[in-house]
């Protein structure tokens, strides 16, 4: 059984027994302005740089949207969410994506408690 932020996807199904789900999340984006704000549409990241996770379903997700709407951007892939924060800060990438309690857990860490992105 696997019990954490996990995506469940066919192929994972297959190598683990999933629990029952007990939260839905989603996939959310970050920036580095002064507020953390980011991006409102798909639309609003033709042309970024886009830091996600190696191996992650958001690179996938994030793919995926991008070319149904036809914007381009460029993936730099990290390690950890802890390097995504400082490839964001160090501007190393213009937007940083995961899943958004992830994402509120960062905001939390930098002393940003706000929420509006």
């Amino acid at each position: 059984m696997l019990i954490r932020n996990t995506t469940w996807t066919q192929g994972r199904d297959t190598v683990f027994d999933f629990g029952p789900t007990t939260v839905y999340d989603g996939q959310k984006l970050i920036g580095a302005s002064p507020d953390f704000t980011t991006a409102s549409t798909i639309a609003d990241i033709d042309g970024t740089t886009i830091c996600a996770i190696t191996g992650s379903t958001n690179i996938e997700n994030i793919q995926t949207a991008a070319e149904e709407a036809g914007v381009t951007f460029t993936l730099e892939e990290v390690e950890a969410n802890a390097d995504g924060v400082t490839a964001l800060l160090a501007g190393t990438c213009d937007l940083f994506t995961t899943d958004e309690s992830a994402l509120v857990s960062l905001r939390y860490d930098l002393g940003r408690t706000e929420r509006t992105w």
